[in-house]
């Protein structure tokens, strides 16, 4: 009767470290966004004074940033501005989800009347209902074969 319940006690240690380090990692995908803050700024930087004469506005910032993958992002503005987010397919403007097949962006701030902060955030990238039951289904497989050679 030992020797089940600690075949038993193997199974459920096996399905919760699986079943750990799949919401580990999952967690991680969902909770560590890319942050880009501007602050404000009183004059137009380099390169950008044909922006400001054809669009008329007081102040415009820029910048370059590399996702760390291609893929679906939650766009998160803090502050007061008009964004405009430009990627391979087209130029977005204040966007709320953003998907993207190349990881480099350009981020474009017009009107800016504040500091502005600018999160994009990654969607979920593993479904968790098949991931579940593949756990579900490896933990079975494995119950069955340690129960079926006694």
């Amino acid at each position: 009767m030992i020797f089940i319940n600690i075949k038993i006690f193997h199974i459920f240690l096996l399905a919760g470290l699986i079943s750990g380090i799949f919401f580990a990692v999952n967690y991680y995908q969902t909770v560590n966004p890319v942050v880009v803050e501007f602050k404000l700024q009183l004059f137009i930087p380099p390169g950008m004074e044909n922006a400001y004469s054809k669009l008329g506005t007081a102040q415009v910032a820029q910048e370059e940033l590399v996702l760390p993958a291609a893929g679906a992002y939650d766009v998160v503005l803090i502050g007061n501005c008009t964004l405009y987010v430009q990627t391979d397919d087209k130029l977005l403007e204040n966007p709320r989800t953003l998907t993207v097949t190349n990881r480099g962006i350009r981020i474009i701030i017009l009107n800016q009347t504040t500091d502005v902060t600018v999160k994009f955030i990654p969607q979920r990238r593993i479904n968790e209902i098949p991931a579940l039951l593949l756990i579900l289904g490896g933990v079975v497989g494995y119950a069955v074969r340690v129960f079926k050679f006694e």
